[in-house]
């Protein structure tokens, strides 16, 4: 027991060991404040003090129900991927070639094998009443005679039938005749005629040509002297360029030739038109055969051929 009294001796150092191992009691307020702050090293770091630091949105945290609506992200402009344009060589691209239906040449005919005249092929045309136009015997008459007079729209006698269709471009036409009754110096002409075309090819009978074939296309002109009574004659136009034949020895021999516009209305033909020479008042009278005429985009009335 005289080892726990307060005195000198060698009691003192028995008494810090026991109570290094015993628990000490402390005060209240010392263990409020060891509990607040554990027991550890001071170090002499600097207090840090606080700052007010503004929140960026992502920390912040706001009441749904007050907030205000968050706006919608503008869409960026997604910009269409270029296009790549292809170079291929002009000699490996394939050319294309339309071509043009061309018009298909129609043909028109007539023997004349019946007793009257075809008015879908033909109109008829007489200036006076002493000449006329029959149909017999597998020809078509036209004849002059002797007492006709000038008349009609160009003063003229003037005795044909013409195509009720006209030819604008291409043609062809062809015709046999022979003459019934050719007398001399009467100033009649007889033949084939591209009326509006300004062609005509056939027989002349005159005072100071005598007794030819003669034609013209426009201004210019050909005849031949033979003493032949039938034959065949044509009038042909291509691409503008009109020509008039009459046939001779097997072949067809060329009379004139021209520049040629116009719708081309065929016509077989005897009439009187130079005033230089009267006519003679004598009748004449031809007959015509084997009419035929080929030519691009007819014009025809309804109705006819």
């Amino acid at each position: 027991m005289g080892n726990g009294r307060d005195g000198a001796g060698t009691a003192a150092p028995a008494l810090r060991a026991d109570a290094l191992a015993a628990p000490v009691a402390l005060p209240m307020h010392h263990m409020s404040r060891a509990r607040a702050r554990p027991h550890a090293p001071r170090t002499h770091a600097a207090k840090p003090v606080a700052r007010s630091v503004p929140r960026t949105s992502s920390h912040r945290t706001t009441n749904r129900s007050t907030a205000a609506p968050r706006r919608p992200a503008t869409p960026k402009a997604v910009r269409p991927a270029a296009k790549t344009t292809r170079l291929v060589p002009a000699r490996s691209r394939p050319r294309l070639t339309v071509a043009k239906p061309q018009p298909q040449p129609v043909t028109m005919s007539d023997s004349f094998d019946g007793d009257f005249v075809d008015p879908t092929i033909w109109h008829q045309v007489t200036t006076d009443a002493n000449v006329s136009i029959a149909e017999q015997d597998g020809r078509l008459l036209v004849t002059v005679g002797a007492g006709a007079v000038p008349g009609g729209a160009y003063d003229m006698i003037d005795v044909h039938v013409g195509t009720q269709c006209s030819f604008p471009g291409d043609f062809d036409a062809r015709v046999d005749f022979t003459l019934l009754e050719w007398p001399s110096a009467d100033n009649v002409f007889a033949g084939l005629s591209a009326i509006f075309a300004g062609a005509v090819v056939g027989r002349e009978s005159g005072t100071q040509s005598g007794d030819r074939y003669t034609s013209w296309v426009g201004p210019n002109n050909g005849s031949v002297t033979l003493p032949e009574v039938s034959g065949s004659l044509r009038v042909a136009r291509i691409d503008g360029i009109e020509t008039t034949y009459m046939w001779h020895r097997g072949g067809w021999s060329r009379l004139a030739v021209g520049a040629s516009r116009g719708a081309a209305v065929l016509g077989l033909q005897a009439m009187w038109a130079d005033r230089s020479f009267p006519f003679g008042g004598q009748e004449a009278k031809v007959a015509f055969d084997n009419f035929t005429v080929t030519g691009t985009t007819p014009i025809c009335p309804p109705g006819t051929y």
